[in-house]
């Protein structure tokens, strides 16, 4: 398997109107209602406290989401696929660029969203109630297309990510079935979210996908940042303009994503079958001990549903480790083997994967 292509942009983004007035809302929710357009997700006994959402310009590459409250805050989100939005027409791999130019053609069709959905004073007809430059960028998906080649099983490299280590604060998230969680990772914490997932299959899940894109093997890898993270992450004020804080994000997504997979994959060696990574490890010269502990940590993340996270909670277990630097040796002890704990189903189609990272730094050289 490898890696034929790289593309890198922004996915999707979401501009955020806030402090907005209870009445105001209630306009955009009841024209988009005549619409029949308008999906309540979530409202409070009284139906005054209300989530909703639409998917009315999703064609264009725009969702909807409402937030109404008498008491609290009134704000619409347009979560936007610039692409998508750009070519008037759902694009369904391409990424977004944002250039100076492009971002300001962004500005203006969201000015056009906004009229269409009737955010205007009752008092000046056609007048915006919040301009597009005033909107807030309240979330960017930087992400990278990994076209790969036919021979190519997705389920197998996803199933890597499921089995990798967790850093702190995150959370994994699973998906509505058992076939969804198999094409598609996602762990989040508060404020950034990371998806590694199979875009063909979800094109094909969803009814959308190209005859041209049919049996192409494309695995997308995502990380959402929320404003609060990518404000602290691209040393961003919070009144830069939508193309200088794109443009940041866009410059350092190589460094974030890597980043994120080094955290993800702390052994760099190749992944084998459970059985031929447990025969390299005692053909080692490795002291015995470390064989033992390895060759616990590789069965451990085989079974364990939460992969390497209880695995080394276990190994600390039962191995009394409470010292950090005799987890790192054991790290450098697979690297030696060029060998990674998380190992291939004994039934993989492959004999062996090389480390993610080996793969995408290859590409990107």
């Amino acid at each position: 398997m490898q890696i034929q292509k790289i593309e890198r942009g922004v996915h999707t983004i979401e501009l955020y109107a806030c402090n907005l007035k209870y009445e105001q809302v209630q306009k955009v929710m009841d024209w988009l209602v005549e619409e029949k357009q308008l999906q309540i997700v979530r409202r409070d006994p009284f139906n005054i406290d209300r989530h909703a959402k639409s998917d009315f310009l999703i064609a264009s590459g725009v969702r909807i989401h409402i937030y109404q409250s008498h008491d609290k805050s009134n704000g619409l989100g347009l979560v936007i696929n610039p692409s998508s939005l750009l070519a008037g027409s759902y694009q369904p791999t391409q990424l977004f660029h944002p250039k100076k130019k492009a971002c300001g053609e962004v500005l203006l069709r969201t000015e056009e969203i906004l009229h269409e959905l009737r955010l205007e004073d009752n008092a000046r007809p056609r007048r915006l109630v919040v301009q597009p430059e005033e909107l807030s960028l309240s979330q960017m998906d930087l992400t990278m297309n990994l076209w790969l080649s036919d021979d190519a099983d997705l389920p197998e490299l996803i199933r890597l990510f499921k089995k990798a280590k967790l850093p702190p604060s995150f959370k994994r998230c699973k998906g509505k079935n058992r076939e969804i969680n198999r094409h598609c990772f996602v762990m989040n914490c508060d404020t950034v979210a990371f998806k590694a997932y199979d875009k063909i299959y979800e094109l094909q899940r969803d009814g959308r996908c190209p005859a041209k894109l049919a049996g192409k093997k494309l695995l997308r890898i995502e990380v959402s940042l929320k404003r609060e993270a990518f404000v602290k992450k691209l040393r961003l004020n919070r009144t830069d303009d939508l193309h200088t804080m794109l443009k940041a994000g866009y410059d350092a997504m190589e460094d974030i994503i890597l980043d994120y997979l080094h955290k993800l994959f702390p052994c760099t060696g190749r992944h084998l079958s459970f059985n031929e990574a447990i025969r390299c490890i005692q053909a080692s010269d490795l002291k015995e001990k470390q064989k033992e502990k390895m060759c616990f940590l590789v069965r451990k993340i085989s079974d364990g549903k939460n992969g390497w996270n209880s695995a080394l909670d276990e190994l600390r277990k039962e191995y009394s480790i409470r010292d950090d630097r005799t987890i790192q040796a054991l790290y450098q002890a697979f690297d030696s083997l060029n060998l990674n704990p998380i190992p291939l189903r004994n039934d993989s189609t492959f004999e062996s994967l090389p480390f993610i990272l080996d793969m995408i730094q290859r590409a990107i050289s």
